[in-house]
């Protein structure tokens, strides 16, 4: 839907090369929660769907926009250090409330829960 939306842009419009790039930007921002939950110990769900969400939608407004960002970066660049810097926050605060979760659960000693199933 987004890369539908960015390809109604008059500067978009007849240029094969532009929307391939616009396509391009939009999957590179996809490879920071695969990364997460491929190379993190315990990868975070609500970081993964945060950087997607930040990330894209980073690069939406920008193409739509048309922001000239410094050093002459792309729109994609930009959400995907914005995808990364959101995986980067959020998945470490997730992990402690999924730790905290986890260790409550565990609260009831497990010879209780045998004696009740017995």
């Amino acid at each position: 839907a987004a890369l539908a939306m960015l390809a109604m842009q008059p500067e978009s419009q007849g240029s094969i090369i532009l929307l391939a790039s616009k396509g391009t930007g939009i999957a590179s921002i996809l490879i920071v929660p695969l990364f997460g939950a491929l190379f993190t110990k315990n990868p975070s769900r609500l970081a993964a769907v945060s950087s997607l969400i930040i990330g894209e939608g980073t690069l939406a407004l920008l193409e739509i926009t048309s922001v000239k960002l410094p050093l002459s970066f792309a729109p994609s660049f930009a959400g995907l250090l914005a995808a990364v810097a959101v995986y980067a926050l959020v998945s470490p605060l997730d992990r402690r409330k999924q730790h905290q979760r986890h260790w409550f659960s565990l609260s009831t000693p497990i010879s209780d829960e045998v004696k009740r199933a017995a």
